[in-house]
């Protein structure tokens, strides 16, 4: 039986993004993430806890979050976990847990949302207001990670997809989740 390693988070960024390029020329770029809960304990008393997570995005996925997020703004990711060892100044060996980002979508203002394409997603340059997609390729009901918006969301939004420079307005559709 094989096995799933996936990990949503909904919460708002610590810090701004940082943005390094690796000695090949790839971006990555590293956010902190808080989520929020709160409990009563067993006095009856409420209490809230903060959990910080740490994000990579690659490529320009992780470019454009630098360029369009920052500090205390709310953001949705899906990704992995991957954990890597290393040996710090003393000598012992350590451990660090991070997320590696498949999707990141901006949650702005007025209930919209900006999804940011991941390094292997194609962005065509026809994703204007009744756009087929992609000449060739499947209607844009048979897509799965449309680069287009959807038509109801594309006239309202389409400013913002130009604004952000080949970044891509879409709904996450809740019925891509492979379970």
């Amino acid at each position: 039986m094989g096995s799933v390693n996936k990990v949503i988070i909904v919460g708002n960024l610590g810090a701004d993004p940082e943005l390094r390029y690796t000695a090949k020329g790839t971006a990555v770029c590293h956010l902190s993430v808080a989520t929020h809960s709160s409990y009563k304990d067993s006095e009856g008393n409420q209490q809230d806890k903060t959990a910080w997570h740490k994000v990579v995005a690659w490529g320009k996925q992780g470019e454009l979050c630098k360029q369009y997020l920052s500090k205390g703004r709310q953001i949705y990711i899906e990704g992995r976990l991957q954990t890597s060892a290393y040996t710090d100044n003393a000598g012992a060996k350590r451990y660090s847990t991070e997320v590696v980002s498949n999707s990141v979508v901006f949650l702005g203002a007025n209930g919209r949302r900006e999804h940011v394409p991941d390094a292997h997603e194609h962005v065509p340059d026809d994703c204007e207001p009744g756009s087929p997609g992609p000449p060739g390729g499947p209607p844009p009901w048979a897509r799965e990670r449309s680069a287009c918006a959807p038509p109801e969301v594309k006239g309202a939004q389409n400013q913002t997809a130009r604004e952000m420079s080949g970044a891509v307005v879409a709904l996450q559709r809740e019925d891509s989740i492979p379970f």
